[in-house]
């Protein structure tokens, strides 16, 4: 995948709770339980794993006009091995982000048809930090900032105005990659292991479970989130 089919102001930051130890043969990327050495890299390309390594960056910020194609593929590698989040912005604000929790799929190769329609799985809701989309069949969770894409969630029909095509297409083809939005071909739509599901029952189920979204006890079991501020329930 090109990391260049992004708007200029896109930035690009290690995953959360991923690391990268840059090492004079290449370097190492870290996220427990999982692990990835990279090898045989050029001075450039090491010095964006050490850039990356300190926060986010935007591709002017990461590539010389020396070193681009390398730096391409290095970023590329990144994105399709599952490393990296983005966040996509235009020239003053943020507009989404993906947050990369596991590895990717393939890239649909019908990437925006026309028939394509909100996954039953989707689940579209506000927490702390704004509005989020998660499907629990996904590799990642969008953030949309900007509350001009919703209408595209079901699709390219509901392109508002005031969007460029070039990013209403970036968008919806991340949707498409994602999993937020299919098409009546997909297996969600022929699959027993799909059809067989429906979308309480599986949320429950990763939501309940240990997996690619929830690696750490964290976020999960017995996290004690009420203490200090409700009183402990009844033990009957």
């Amino acid at each position: 995948m090109s990391a260049f089919t992004y708007p200029a102001g896109t930035r690009f930051a290690l995953r959360d709770g991923a690391t990268c130890l840059v090492t004079a043969a290449g370097g190492i990327l870290l996220n427990p339980p999982r692990n990835e050495k990279l090898t045989g890299l050029s001075q450039q390309q090491r010095r964006v794993l050490k850039t990356l390594n300190s926060g986010q960056a935007t591709l002017s910020e990461l590539v010389t006009d020396s070193d681009s194609d390398a730096i391409e593929a290095l970023i590329g590698r990144l994105l399709e091995g599952g490393w990296l989040s983005l966040t996509v912005r235009d020239d003053t604000h943020d507009l989404y982000a993906i947050q990369c929790f596991g590895v990717p799929g393939p890239q649909p190769e019908d990437a925006t048809p026309s028939g394509v329609h909100l996954s039953k799985f989707s689940v579209l809701h506000r927490d702390s930090r704004g509005y989020v989309l998660e499907n629990p069949r996904g590799w990642c969770d969008i953030r949309i900032h900007d509350l001009r894409l919703l209408p595209l969630l079901d699709g390219p029909a509901g392109a508002p105005a005031g969007l460029g095509e070039d990013l209403i297409a970036r968008f919806l083809a991340d949707l498409r990659w994602g999993g937020f939005l299919v098409s009546n071909r997909d297996e969600e739509n022929h699959e027993f292991t799909s059809i067989s599901w429906s979308a309480a029952d599986l949320w429950f189920h990763r939501r309940s479970t240990l997996g690619e979204r929830t690696i750490t006890w964290d976020h999960f079991g017995p996290t004690k989130w009420a203490k200090g501020k409700f009183p402990q329930p009844a033990a009957r």
